[in-house]
């Protein structure tokens, strides 16, 4: 039964006071160009005039780009010089990039494979288009991976894209409201890049100079303080890997299994203390999967090039499949949080050895048994891991504050871009 103050629309229903309309309706919709790379020096050195690319895209205010082009690339090419308040959307340019969106609040121009809405009416509010688009992005993915071989989305596309037009007023409310939570999130990711930064430099710093030490050596990892050794991992830890049951043995193998199984997707950089499948006593017992005991790190082999160099350290028992080593330590003398935080700092070469070494990237057990490793004495050890995860703790924190933002952006836009909750 329809609400009081509400009538049906091609989007749902929404309140009697708002339309539904086209992009097209509302902005003239354009695209800009690529100045020739081969005419670098009349097109874009010394540019002055702001050119955006998918890349400058950030779903917010745009108030400056990465590059620039010059008064003759716009005079000689097929870029426009936008006003400010245009509204811009990706159509293409990779298939994350689809979607993405931008507010200049500068004269700029774009390249071709964005949309450029300039605003007809001074009854729209720009503000409250970007808000619009960015609550939509999945609805534009969906529509370009579904209705061609190479996903984009067209000129037309975009003009007869459907949105709700809202009185100015609660226009300007409701995009005042998620700009506001925009902020914040904003801040948090300053935060959040500062103290990446921060850790970057501590771990730079303690894995070659460690903790108040004033006489050094070299070493096939650099120069390291004189009581610290270099090691490979196969030196100090006995390297294994796990297997996947059979799928086809679902009700034997997985069902109501109690015994966690840590996949590749499992491994958080973090400790390990539940893990999203768990296999049946049978699976131990008839396949390759080991039970591993507490403390044991984690490094994916394989799994996709974004996964290769991922780790975890095991506060359960557990197994694991098969693209995954298994370091289980064998001295007392290891602080497993301590190789933890190594692997860690090592990802991006783990990742570069995989990517040169092979025509489809992976690492091998081998290669982990072979990894070198510094190792100083445990005490230091403990204090070198404490402090980097001290630094953990608060990226975490962080993290967890902004999901809770992006999570309330959520409903809020469910609420407010329907009309459930009327602001304004």
């Amino acid at each position: 039964m329809k609400r009081a103050g509400y009538k049906d629309s091609p989007l749902g229903e929404i309140p009697e006071d708002w339309e539904v309309v086209k992009l097209g309706d509302i902005a003239k919709v354009s695209a800009g160009g690529t100045p020739l790379r081969s005419k670098q020096e009349e097109y874009f050195t010394n540019g002055h005039i702001p050119w955006v690319k998918t890349l400058d895209l950030n779903n917010s205010i745009i108030e400056d780009t990465e590059e620039k082009i010059t008064s003759l690339a716009l005079k000689e090419t097929s870029c426009n010089l936008l006003p400010k308040n245009t509204v811009l959307v990706a159509m293409y340019g990779g298939f994350n990039q689809i979607g993405r969106t931008g507010l200049l609040k500068i004269e700029a121009t774009t390249n071709q494979a964005i949309s450029a809405l300039n605003i007809k009416s001074d009854n729209i509010y720009p503000e409250f288009i970007l808000a619009w688009l960015n609550a939509k992005v999945e609805v534009w993915k969906k529509f370009a991976a579904s209705s061609r071989k190479d996903p984009n989305i067209t000129k037309k596309d975009v003009e007869h894209f459907p949105i709700v037009i809202p009185p100015l007023a609660e226009q300007q409310e409701i995009a005042d409201i998620l700009s506001t939570v925009d902020e914040k999130i904003a801040t948090i990711d300053e935060r959040l890049a500062h103290t990446q930064q921060l850790k970057k430099g501590l771990m730079q710093r303690l894995f070659t100079r460690g903790l108040g030490h004033t006489s050094f050596k070299a070493s096939p990892l650099g120069e390291i303080p004189e009581s610290w050794e270099v090691v490979k991992l196969g030196d100090i830890a006995k390297v294994s890997a796990g297997g996947t049951p059979l799928r086809s043995k679902q009700e034997e193998y997985f069902t109501n299994g109690h015994i966690p199984w840590v996949k590749t997707l499992d491994l958080n950089n973090s400790i390990i203390e539940d893990t999203e499948e768990k296999i049946t006593s049978l699976a131990l017992k008839e396949t390759s999967c080991n039970l591993l005991p507490k403390n044991t790190v984690l490094v994916a082999m394989y799994g996709g090039f974004n996964q290769i160099g991922r780790t975890g350290l095991l506060k359960i028992e557990a197994t694991t499949n098969q693209a995954i080593s298994a370091l289980n330590i064998k001295s007392d003398n290891i602080y497993p949080e301590f190789i933890l935080a190594w692997l860690n700092a090592k990802v991006e070469v783990w990742k570069k050895f995989a990517a040169s070494s092979r025509k489809d990237p992976n690492i091998t057990k081998k290669d982990v048994e072979h990894f070198p490793i510094v190792i100083p004495p445990l005490a230091e050890q403990q204090e070198i891991a404490d402090i980097l995860g001290g630094v953990d703790e608060k990226l975490e924190l962080l993290a967890e504050k902004k999901e809770a933002y992006q999570g309330l952006k959520k409903g809020l836009m469910q609420q407010l871009l329907t009309g459930k909750v009327r602001v304004g």
